[in-house]
């Protein structure tokens, strides 16, 4: 499953990051896909997407957003520590290289 997720401190500075990031993507307001796409601490997004392993999701591709592409990383590998904490038969393949893309892009103001 790919998930877009904005990864920060908080859920209100990890929303601010992730709506930028895909309204400027898509060209659509945020509010049309806030309810597919988690954001705030890895424990929020986590949380958010243990729902889908509940369901019996094996695997996500995160597309991470973040302030920092060395925080981003880390904030994404956190985010599968948790989830395979949760269900051993979850992965989160390429994380690191997703979360590097991502987090690039927002470092280049591409958000």
């Amino acid at each position: 499953m790919q998930v877009w997720c904005g990864l920060a401190g908080s859920r209100e500075q990890g929303r601010e990051i992730l709506a930028t990031a895909m309204q400027g993507f898509y060209g659509l307001p945020f509010e049309r896909f806030e309810r597919y796409s988690p954001y705030g601490t890895p424990a929020d997004v986590a949380e958010f997407l243990a729902g889908y392993v509940a369901e019996g999701c094996t695997e996500f591709n995160l597309i991470p957003q973040g302030m920092d592409p060395e925080e981003t990383i880390a904030a994404t590998a956190e985010v599968k520590r948790l989830l395979a904490g949760s269900s051993a038969a979850v992965s989160v393949p390429g994380a690191a290289v997703a979360a590097g893309a991502g987090a690039a892009a927002v470092a280049a103001g591409q958000r």
